[in-house]
């Protein structure tokens, strides 16, 4: 369950949907919810589909509303389960299980646990706190151990398996990779996995050609740094530039990683903005030992190639540790 953005641009609760056994996915609905609810009117009809588990999809804009939805289901059906995954619930997951009256959060990429946990829960099996699980029965577990999907590509597509519905002129966030290779003080991609995990590019094509013929109208790529390493950014480029060039997209780009070859591209695609193409860019300040390859210029010198190109750059210093 989510809270304020339409169901296309969540891609993580289709994703962990998708990943479920036939039996279970077959029983699993997806609700979105809009802020502003009225808190017990929407627990109460969220129970009368007789629900024995709810999960909550826990961001910084929500976390607060389904807390206190997660109350209100408490109180009137005290046996059902409760868990809540999400950012927020991987980061303070304690506070998180405490304030919600929760059974149990995930912490990490959800795809696998949450499986094991539904598994458990269908096999009456009680819950114990395991890594990327933190349970109520046993609360003392911190830090706890958070948990990532170490084969992508055996995940299946959210948009492949239709999960999630396309209509002509939709937006879609589209996941093309998952982690960071910079571990910046602020930003969440880099945390319990540093490092890049590409998906497979079999389906990330796939994918492509299923939004173009659905007339998708725009995409946000969901990757922090597509063009780090450069050449892994022109593949992406020449496969959006190939498929779909006439699909609007959002690209944030690594403005250090940048070179002459990767603005004659992007120059070539819709990007943000109705005069001239944009590209959202970010710059650390300071290289990693984990950096994907050689810098190819510094924050001044890419700006002056996206104004070369006619890109208009949206830029985003970031402090990199």
């Amino acid at each position: 369950m989510s809270g304020h953005l339409p169901r296309p641009s969540l891609w993580q609760q289709p994703s962990i949907k998708a990943a479920l056994p036939d039996n279970l996915r077959r029983t699993t609905t997806l609700v979105d919810l809009f802020s502003g609810y009225d808190v017990t009117a929407t627990a109460s009809k969220l129970l009368q589909a007789k629900p024995k588990v709810i999960g909550l999809s826990l961001y910084l804009w929500n976390r607060v509303e389904l807390l206190t939805l997660a109350r209100a289901l408490r109180r009137l059906q005290p046996d059902i389960v409760l868990l809540a995954g999400g950012p927020e619930a991987s980061a303070d997951s304690q506070r998180v299980l405490d304030d919600g009256q929760l059974d149990g959060v995930i912490c990490g990429e959800g795809e696998e646990i949450f499986t094991r946990t539904l598994e458990k829960l269908n096999n009456g099996e009680p819950l114990e706190t395991e890594p990327g699980l933190l349970t109520i029965d046993d609360p003392g577990t911190i830090p706890l151990q958070t948990v990532t999907c170490q084969q992508l590509e055996q995940l299946p597509s959210p948009w492949l398996t239709k999960e999630l519905e396309l209509a002509p002129g939709c937006g879609v966030l589209w996941e093309v990779a998952r982690g960071c290779q910079f571990n910046c003080a602020f930003c969440y991609d880099a945390k319990g996995h540093q490092g890049v995990r590409p998906l497979p590019f079999s389906r990330l094509r796939q994918e492509l050609e299923l939004f173009a013929q659905n007339q998708v109208g725009q995409i946000w790529v969901l990757d922090s740094s597509f063009n780090a390493p450069t050449e892994r950014g022109k593949q992406l480029l020449q496969l959006l530039l190939e498929i779909a060039p006439e699909i609007h997209y959002h690209i944030e780009a690594k403005i250090e990683y940048l070179d002459e070859e990767t603005i004659d591209l992007l120059a070539q695609l819709s990007c943000s903005g109705p005069d001239r193409p944009a590209i959202s860019t970010t710059a650390s300040s300071q290289a990693t030992a984990q950096a994907p390859g050689p810098r190819q210029n510094g924050p001044t010198a890419g700006a002056a190639l996206l104004r070369r190109g006619d890109l208009r750059p949206r830029s985003d210093l970031r402090p990199a540790r």
